[in-house]
């Protein structure tokens, strides 16, 4: 089974750094990219990860374009998108295109960190397949 990761997408680390820290034991699990093409890379090898996209209204289209390439290509992707407080009326085009949640701040990561580790629940880290069926039935010891 293929591991999941926190896969970062953004210019400058900023988002990266707030969300290790609120990750708790999963933050090894997040990976920085610097860019679409990367992340794309990312989640070639890793169809089952949790993304965090940095949004500007410069890229809108691009991430919307990207979010929608994702969802069809990688359905067990779940998405989340971060950006300034001045994407508020971007944010429902997002949500349409992918997004299950949008902060605009740092302090707003709670809920994409929650989202992120209910995710990683599904997908548990350095579990083969053989090992997550045996975790998963009924009758384990």
């Amino acid at each position: 089974m293929p591991t999941a990761r926190l896969i970062v997408c953004e210019k400058r680390g900023k988002w990266a750094v707030a969300l290790r820290a609120r990750l708790g034991e999963n933050q090894t699990r997040l990976l920085e990219t610097r860019s679409l093409d990367e992340c794309w890379h990312e989640l070639e090898r890793r169809p089952c990860s949790f993304l965090a996209v940095e949004v500007f209204w410069s890229n809108l289209d691009s991430i919307c374009r990207f979010l929608l390439r994702v969802g069809q290509r990688y359905p067990q992707v779940r998405s989340v998108c971060v950006g300034e407080p001045d994407l508020i009326a971007g944010e429902y085009l997002l949500r349409e295109t992918g997004a299950l949640h949008v902060s605009y701040n740092t302090r707003q990561l709670n809920v994409a960190a929650r989202m992120a580790r209910s995710h990683f629940a599904n997908f548990p880290a350095g579990e083969s397949t053989k090992e997550g069926i045996w975790a998963r039935l009924p009758w384990k010891n």
